[in-house]
């Protein structure tokens, strides 16, 4: 059974966000900007995989694999 933890920096993400301006004589425009995000963010998690293989069924179901996960992220 494989587990694993992650623990991503976050700080270097770039956001996108959309401001919609008035411009009386031209209507309204919006504009996509992206910015970093100014405060201190923390992303961590774990996860649980298990994964089996079929090699004993016949053809052509010998080949199929069941694959669960379980992740859980804490932000």
């Amino acid at each position: 059974l494989p587990e694993g933890t992650f623990f991503p920096d976050s700080a270097d993400y770039a956001w996108l966000e959309e401001n919609e301006n008035i411009r009386p004589l031209y209507g309204t425009s919006n504009v996509n900007t992206t910015f970093n995000n100014p405060n201190p963010a923390y992303v961590g998690g774990l996860e649980f995989d298990w994964q089996t293989h079929f090699w004993y069924l016949p053809q052509p179901f010998n080949s199929l694999v069941l694959n669960v996960n379980y992740t859980r992220i804490f932000s």
